[in-house]
């Protein structure tokens, strides 16, 4: 039953169509396209300013959250001698998956 669904869907019918009932594709002069790439274009001295801008945002940001999780890591194992896995109920197995997540 499913393969006379198949079959009678065929690309015959669609070759069969004429040109008009096509659809049309815009067609874009030369004049055109070149404006709309020209929008696009970023000369060098501009990129190296969005990458500076991006460079004085965001680095400072991540220099901080790298410091932290150094941190993290370097107290982690002082925190557990102090008695952190007995106060969190953290043994073995349990507190190595949450110190997975600091390295």
């Amino acid at each position: 039953m499913s393969e006379s669904i198949l079959t009678t869907t065929s690309f015959d019918t669609l070759a069969e169509q004429k040109p008009e009932d096509k659809p049309k594709l815009e067609q874009k002069d030369e004049s055109q396209v070149l404006e709309q790439e020209r929008s696009y274009l970023v000369s060098e001295v501009e990129y190296k300013k969005l990458l500076r801008k991006l460079d004085i945002h965001l680095l400072p940001f991540i220099s901080l959250l790298y410091l932290l999780s150094f941190l993290d890591r370097a107290n982690i194992g002082n925190a557990r001698i102090a008695g952190l896995g007995v106060d969190l109920h953290l043994d073995g197995l349990k507190y190595n998956v949450n110190l997975r997540y600091l390295f």
